[in-house]
């Protein structure tokens, strides 16, 4: 009788083991699908956050171009004026040259006479 109370109790307390392994598994579980959640909603994050950054790339590279193209255009102009500035004094080159001459033969002329 005494084995079988000794039995007994040592049934019961594998039992309360077991209920609070089962407790221990339940409470694991729970924590599990929480730390799932989580990580779910940080990915969620991320990847707004890396689409904004992506966005944002984008624009700063449109950015970049339009800073480009105005330095290329600015570059044009200049090289425009520098072309003007450089025929027009081609232009008086060439008139000093024609009135030069016309005076070098109004001069002969003067001498011939």
């Amino acid at each position: 009788a005494r084995r079988m109370s000794d039995l007994e109790d040592l049934l019961l307390q594998m039992e309360d083991r077991n209920e609070g392994l089962q407790a221990a598994s339940r409470t694991f579980e729970k924590s599990t699908q929480i730390l799932e959640l989580a990580l779910a909603e940080r990915a969620e994050a991320c990847d707004a956050a890396w689409g904004e950054a992506r966005a944002q790339r984008a624009h700063y590279e449109a950015q970049l171009v339009n800073v480009r193209n105005v330095e290329a255009a600015r570059a044009a102009a200049a090289a425009a004026d520098e072309l003007q500035s450089h025929q027009a004094l081609q232009r008086m080159q060439q008139v000093a040259v024609v009135k030069a001459s016309e005076e070098a033969k109004l001069a002969k002329r003067l001498e011939s006479s």
